[in-house]
C-alpha cells in the first residue's frame, strides 16, 4: 500500500557541541607537562649518575654521593614512571574522563609528599615539584573542573 505523503526520516538526534576545556583544567593540564618534562629530565640524570657510580666515578652531585649505583637506578626508573604518568594524563585531559580527574589528584598528592620529604632532606629544588602537585590537586578539585569530567557523553 502505498501513500501519497512522503516518508519522514528520523529526526537526527541533536549533536552535543564539545564541551569546552576550563581554564582551572587548562592550568592543571599545563602543570602536568610541565611536571613530566622536570621528573623526565631528573630521571635521566640520575640514571645517567647510576652509571658514573656503577662504574666506581665518583660523584658531585650533591645528595646522590650517599647512594648505591642499584638505588640510583630504582629512584630513576621512578622518576620517569612518574613522568611517564604525568604526561600520560595531561595529554588524555582534553577527552574529559572521570578517571582522568580522579587519576590527576592522586598524582599531583603524590608528587606533593615525595616533593615534601625531598625538602625536608634538604633538596630545595623539589620546591618545583611541590608547587605543581599542589596545582594539579588544587585545580582538579575545583566544581568547573568536576562539571567537565562529568558532563554527559553522547
Amino acid at each position: 500500500m502505498r501513500s501519497d505523503t512522503p516518508i519522514q526520516p528520523y529526526a537526527p538526534r541533536p549533536l552535543a557541541e564539545p564541551a569546552a576545556i576550563p581554564g582551572s583544567v587548562k592550568v592543571a593540564r599545563l602543570s602536568l607537562y610541565v611536571l613530566g618534562a622536570l621528573n623526565l629530565l631528573g630521571g635521566a640524570l640520575v640514571i645517567a649518575s647510576a652509571q658514573a657510580a656503577a662504574s666506581g666515578d665518583t660523584l658531585d652531585a650533591a645528595g646522590l654521593q650517599d647512594y648505591s649505583a642499584g638505588a640510583l637506578y630504582v629512584l630513576g626508573l621512578f622518576a620517569l614512571v612518574l613522568a611517564m604518568a604525568a604526561l600520560t594524563l595531561a595529554t588524555r585531559m582534553a577527552r574529559g574522563r572521570r578517571v582522568l580527574r580522579i587519576s590527576a589528584i592522586t598524582l599531583g598528592a603524590l608528587v606533593c609528599v615525595m616533593g615534601l620529604v625531598n625538602v625536608l632532606a634538604g633538596q630545595f629544588t623539589a620546591l618545583a615539584d611541590v608547587a605543581l602537585g599542589v596545582l594539579v590537586v588544587v585545580n582538579c578539585s575545583m566544581k568547573d573542573a568536576k562539571a567537565y569530567f562529568q558532563r554527559p557523553r553522547y
